[in-house]
């Protein structure tokens, strides 16, 4: 189980902002965080992580406390054994693709471990070459087998499919689930995509500025009275209040949501 209750300030010249959540998420969750550019996104996942440092509140994951700031505890970034996936991939250019990963692992690791994790993700053919040579999809693989092989008690990915093409995106989108399901990993992903939060998670969080205006399963939180969200695009929103006059495209996510492009007439 992973607790989150934590506020966070920031006063600026331009704009005050303040995160205030309080959350409870089983380990195994694959957990969308959605929400406006500035809602609070990136910094609740910060905090998460270790690199920004809550005003007061409470983390734990599994039991273990992270930070408590009645307690004056706060479990350092290194210690709290998280993995990250970036939009930009963060390689090291100058080492091979089996080279990057063996950096994430340290002097401890496992050549078949190695092998083993990127057959996973077909690149095992591919582990003594550099990252230039590869493709922006290959790139992402790597970036995810990084992150995961030292076993993390908690992923985290920001908007990691943004600069990939759409099929491509959805081959590692698949073969991400299928890391996640066998390795049973808490992950978090930021993404504004709503079909590939169908996709991949069975939670979503939607953050407003700085508040958690709702929490649950996607087909939940994306049908909440009274404004029914049913697509978004541009960071614009379309309600139920709005007159449907054609649809087309339509695509089933899971047993009871399906996606279509609309037109609307306000």
């Amino acid at each position: 189980m992973i607790k989150i209750s934590v506020t966070k300030h920031y006063k600026q010249k331009l704009r005050s902002f303040t995160l205030d959540v309080d959350l409870e998420l089983d380990v195994s969750d694959f957990t969308a965080i959605y929400g406006p550019s500035g809602s609070g996104k990136t910094t609740l996942l910060r905090i998460l992580a270790g690199f920004t440092t809550p005003d007061k509140g409470f983390i734990s994951v599994n039991g273990d406390v992270w930070f408590d700031s009645d307690r004056n505890i706060n479990i350092p970034i290194q210690k709290r054994n998280i993995g990250f996936v970036f939009q930009d991939y963060a390689l090291f250019p100058n080492m091979t693709v089996k080279e990057n990963i063996k950096y994430a692992i340290g002097k401890n690791y496992d050549e078949k471990m190695i092998d083993y994790f990127l057959d996973m993700v077909n690149l095992k053919d591919l582990k003594n070459s550099y990252p230039d040579s590869l493709s922006g999809g290959q790139k992402q693989r790597v970036a995810i087998v990084r992150a995961i092989i030292r076993n993390p008690k908690i992923l985290i990915m920001d908007e990691p499919f943004t600069a990939l093409d759409k099929n491509i995106a959805e081959k590692i989108q698949d073969e991400l689930l299928h890391i996640h399901r066998l390795l049973k990993l808490k992950t978090f992903i930021v993404s504004h995509d709503v079909k590939q939060i169908f996709k991949l998670c069975n939670k979503c969080i939607i953050i407003e500025e700085g508040k958690i205006k709702s929490h649950g399963k996607p087909s939940e939180t994306f049908n909440l009275e009274p404004s029914k969200l049913i697509a978004t695009a541009d960071n614009k929103k379309f309600f139920l209040e709005n007159t449907i006059i054609s649809h087309d495209n339509l695509e089933q996510v899971d047993e009871n949501t399906f996606i279509a492009r609309i037109v609307i007439k306000k």
